[in-house]
């Protein structure tokens, strides 16, 4: 786990909140500075900053994946292996992702690679990886 996250702030959504046990109460100024400072992994260019098109969209593909089934903590908190995680999280990862055809192309490698990358995110937000790939251009 990130030691810089606060466990005090606002869970990312309700289901986290719920799955964590968090039940506490959020006046309406705290929600409101929740509302306007969103996740930092949030994607804000849809990957364009990735100059390889299919990298680019073996990360849309995880990154959607990793969204939909609200997977972020998760992932900040992994800290094995991805190919020999046998977690029921990843079981879902990986049948989501597989559902997308781009990920029929991927190699184990490339695969652990695509998701260390989103590790990365999870833990250092998305500028952060936007502005390491702006970097090496």
């Amino acid at each position: 786990m990130n030691a810089n996250m606060n466990t005090n702030t606002a869970p990312d959504t309700l289901s986290t909140a719920i799955n964590n046990g968090n039940n506490r109460h959020f006046d309406d100024e705290e929600f409101e500075d929740y509302v306007a400072a969103p996740p930092s992994y949030i994607c804000t260019d849809n990957f364009e900053c990735v100059k390889d098109d299919q990298e680019k969209m073996y990360y849309r593909s995880a990154y959607n994946s990793i969204t939909q089934l609200e997977l972020w903590t998760w992932l900040q908190q992994n800290n094995g292996p991805f190919l020999l995680n046998r977690s029921h999280e990843m079981d879902l990862l990986k049948r989501r992702m597989w559902q997308d055809e781009i990920n029929s192309y991927h190699s184990g490698a490339s695969f652990a690679l695509v998701l260390r990358q989103m590790e990365f995110i999870a833990n250092y937000g998305y500028e952060k990886f936007r502005q390491e790939h702006l970097n090496r251009r």
